[in-house]
């Protein structure tokens, strides 16, 4: 958000408004606005047949485009945030008694940081004595690359390939400039504002990474076919085999990079066929960055992840599964909570952070029938239980075993669909 407070809407003040917001977040690829003057022509009677206005032709020179919205639902987000300017900020003002335009501008920065880093969530629990900090860090991501792949003798279903690959991946990470003034957090990291920075700058310093990458990459698998394992009514390609994966990458101050270390990142798979009715999947993932400065590896990620498949009968299976995730000597941003998509059902994504969560879960899944050709209808029924430890994490928390039960209705569309909701 970009804020000012201004005497009248004119094109001048959204210029200078504009200039700021450039200045300060870079560049957007549009921007999305009603259909005021400003932003278009919509006079039917202009001698041009409605040109560009001054700020749009702006905007065009910036190859920022703009797009108008044909009604206020269409434009939702940028209301919902209306709203916000016409009930809470002149709370806030009549609150602090600022009535001037001159005050209310020099408020404004304070409003706009607050608002801007509001979505960051940080503190959970069910009262202020048992509580748990939660790490507010914005991760943003790109990478760019290429492979070759060669394959071998194909004979049947069974494939065996090999691919040698590059790539260069970019990474930043941002903490919440709000999260080292709230009070739990303050106590959590140290006694004094003077300890918290400290420790504040040690391990949640801002970080921008440029890195190159190798990749290579093996496997020799077999598919079987199988219906209704994890869909509902589908046919499923199954594999059957051995897969990994290897990525080697570089990162140094010459890239422009504020870290300097070597990644090695392994990944792996193995599928077996134990009976017609048995089928079991090992997964896992592992990676980890060798410090230039410390002469260490540090930063050490892994996930080990067992399935298996009991297929009672066409319209029954069995899911069994344990998923085991841990981080260790972590330089850079890393907390695992006990709830979420990996974890256990129930129990929401901010509760018991830590460095180190084991899960095991089983589920008995059903199909029901179809309705028509529309819809596939099934039942599940689920025990997860699961376990966080510190693990030496920041901010991390033993959360004792917890587990959870439940019970749900699951559908696909139309009819024999391999996506299941």
């Amino acid at each position: 958000m970009e804020l000012r407070f201004v005497a009248s809407e004119s094109t001048f003040d959204y210029f200078a408004s504009t200039q700021i917001y450039l200045e300060r977040h870079g560049k957007p690829v549009a921007f999305y606005s009603d259909k005021a003057s400003i932003f278009r022509v919509n006079g039917s009677d202009t001698r041009e047949g409605g040109g560009p206005t001054q700020f749009s032709r702006a905007l065009s020179e910036l190859n920022i485009d703009i797009v108008c919205a044909n009604s206020p639902q269409a434009k939702g987000r940028v209301e919902r945030a209306h709203l916000t300017l016409q009930d809470r900020l002149v709370k806030e003002l009549r609150l602090r008694d600022l009535s001037t335009l001159e005050a209310a501008n020099a408020y404004a920065p304070e409003f706009m940081a607050d608002y801007n880093e509001r979505w960051f969530r940080f503190v959970a629990g069910n009262s202020p004595e048992e509580h748990e900090v939660i790490q507010p860090f914005i991760r943003t991501t790109a990478q760019f690359g290429g492979a070759v792949r060669k394959a071998g003798e194909v004979r049947g279903r069974e494939t065996k390939l090999g691919s040698l690959g590059a790539s260069i991946s970019y990474e930043r990470l941002d903490y919440s400039s709000l999260f080292f003034n709230d009070t739990t957090v303050a106590t959590e990291l140290g006694e004094s504002e003077q300890e918290t920075d400290s420790i504040a700058q040690q391990i949640f310093a801002p970080r921008n990474t440029l890195r190159l990458n190798l990749m290579v990459g093996v496997q020799a698998l077999q598919f079987i076919q199988r219906r209704g394992l994890t869909t509902l009514d589908a046919v499923e390609d199954i594999p059957l085999g051995v897969s990994g994966g290897l990525m080697l990458g570089i990162a140094a101050p010459v890239l422009g990079t504020t870290d300097s270390y070597v990644f090695a990142g392994l990944e792996g798979f193995v599928g077996v066929e134990l009976s017609r009715k048995w089928l079991a999947v090992l997964r896992g993932s592992f990676e980890s960055r060798r410090d230039y400065d410390d002469n260490a590896w540090r930063d050490v990620f892994g996930t080990v992840e067992a399935r298996g498949f009991w297929q009672l009968s066409r319209r029954h299976t069995v899911d069994i599964g344990a998923l085991f995730s841990a981080g260790w000597d972590a330089t850079v941003p890393f907390q695992l909570t006990l709830g979420g998509g990996e974890g256990v059902r129930g129990y929401s994504l901010f509760r018991f952070p830590g460095g180190a969560r084991a899960v095991v879960s089983v589920e008995e899944r059903a199909f029901l029938g179809s309705i028509g050709e529309l819809f596939d209808v099934g039942s599940v029924v689920f025990f997860d239980a699961g376990r966080m430890w510190a693990n030496e994490a920041p901010f991390g928390s033993n959360s004792r075993l917890r587990a959870s039960v439940g019970v749900g209705l699951r559908f696909s569309t139309p009819t024999e669909s391999r996506t299941t909701y």
